[in-house]
């Protein structure tokens, strides 16, 4: 029912339309045949409009100018409505072929370019002698004029129309290309922060696994010596057990999407730079804050471990937007030098004291702090760079000045297959 209802409104429109259009025109034989744009605009519609029954769409048309200029006729000039309907349905009829043309002809014009052109042009030409014919004005007329003239007009109307439905075809190409890229950038960021969070939780599994290991120790201990307490420690070990059982199924997971999304693809360096610019340009204006942010890139690479790359400069970049307060400028460095990577970001901010700097990379360390509660960040974000530049056998390293800004350098060796 709503299907029906949407090819009623969509068939209504072009009727409307073409009969509008069709009143700018002129008449070249002194006779009720007329040439205008409004043929263009209703071949323009079908070949957009593509799921749209194309003889009806002509047959619809067909009885809307009709109706309309006889309807006029009679409201303007007194002319009797069947006298008009008589005079005015050949024009009716040329819609009908129209149609009918542009449905047993849809493959070739699909194809676009000057076949377009042409075939609009045949069809438009075959349906005015079809109307001419309907007319009678065959009859004492010389015709190869006539034909030159329908021929010549065909040849303009089709090449509007196929200039016009290319381009709308260059600009939803254009729009879908677009939503892909959108659609990319937001997977990739969104992947590279599963990936920073995943390679810290595998991190912290191991941990846990030490520390279950010293709870059961712990329990043996007590128990040899007696002590009510060491039930306690058996269920804290049998809880840091279950625990991570529960972690590293989720890790498992994470980790087969990662690698299922990521396997066997590369991708360039100056892609991630444009992507990790974008979304963080996105994150200074979401906060309100006037930061400049400038990227360079020297050197060519494709990279397979580009999530983990990615983590790394979002990570970066996203603690430089928090280190100002509301004005300043963050640069992003990447540059390929014998075979290794070199990343740097650079900010204006409030910089770090030389104290933190002996802790910056340690997990909990955070300047940051919710302004309408006071809690603290989890301070995450500079261990997670750390352990994921690790991952990849590369290093990290800060310099700053307080008042100043700060930058933190990333060293990667890329590997001999990249």
């Amino acid at each position: 029912m709503w299907k029906l209802w949407q090819n009623t409104k969509s068939l209504t429109y072009l009727a409307l339309l073409t009969v509008f259009v069709s009143n700018f025109s002129f008449f070249p034989f002194g006779t009720g045949f007329r040439f205008s744009l409004a043929v263009s605009v209703f071949c323009f519609y079908l070949l957009v409009h593509e799921r749209l029954n194309r003889p009806v769409a002509g047959l619809a048309t067909g009885v809307a100018v009709t109706v309309f200029r006889a309807g006029a006729g009679f409201l303007l000039a007194e002319v009797p409505l069947l006298q008009g309907l008589d005079k005015h349905y050949p024009a009716g009829v040329f819609y009908l072929l129209l149609g009918v043309g542009l449905a047993l002809w849809r493959q070739g014009l699909n194809s676009g370019g000057l076949d377009i052109v042409w075939g609009l042009a045949f069809l438009d030409m075959g349906a005015n002698i079809g109307e001419l014919v309907v007319r009678g004005d065959f009859a004492n007329r010389d015709i190869l004029p006539m034909v030159y003239l329908l021929g010549l007009v065909a040849l303009v109307r089709g090449a509007l129309t196929g200039l016009a439905y290319t381009a709308w075809q260059q600009r939803e190409v254009i729009i879908k290309q677009e939503q892909r890229e959108r659609e990319f950038r937001r997977l990739l960021l969104l992947t590279s922060d599963v990936t920073g969070e995943l390679l810290y939780l595998e991190n912290t599994l191991a941990q846990v696994e030490s520390v279950m290991v010293q709870s059961h120790q712990l329990y043996k201990r007590l128990k040899t010596s007696g002590l009510d307490e060491a039930e306690s420690a058996l269920a804290v070990a049998r809880e840091i057990h279950d625990a991570k059982r529960d972690f590293a199924r989720l890790a498992a997971r994470l980790r087969h999407v990662v690698v299922k999304e990521s396997q066997g693809k590369l991708l360039a360096l100056q892609t991630l730079a444009e992507v990790a610019v974008k979304a963080n340009q996105a994150l200074a204006n979401e906060q309100g804050k006037d930061i400049a942010i400038h990227s360079s890139i020297e050197g060519q690479a494709e990279v397979a471990a580009y999530h983990r790359i990615l983590a790394i400069i979002n990570n970066l970049m996203g603690n430089a937007i928090e280190a100002i307060p509301h004005v300043g400028t963050v640069w992003l460095d990447v540059r390929v030098l014998d075979m290794d990577l070199h990343i740097a970001v650079r900010d204006t901010g409030i910089g770090i004291s030389e104290q933190d700097l002996r802790v910056v990379f340690e997990p909990g360390y955070t300047t940051k702090y919710n302004p309408d509660t006071g809690q603290a960040s989890t301070g995450l974000g500079l261990a997670q760079v750390k352990a994921i530049a690790q991952s990849l056998a590369g290093e990290i390293s800060v310099r700053s000045e307080q008042g100043k800004g700060s930058t933190f350098s990333v060293q990667i060796p890329l590997p001999r297959g990249d």
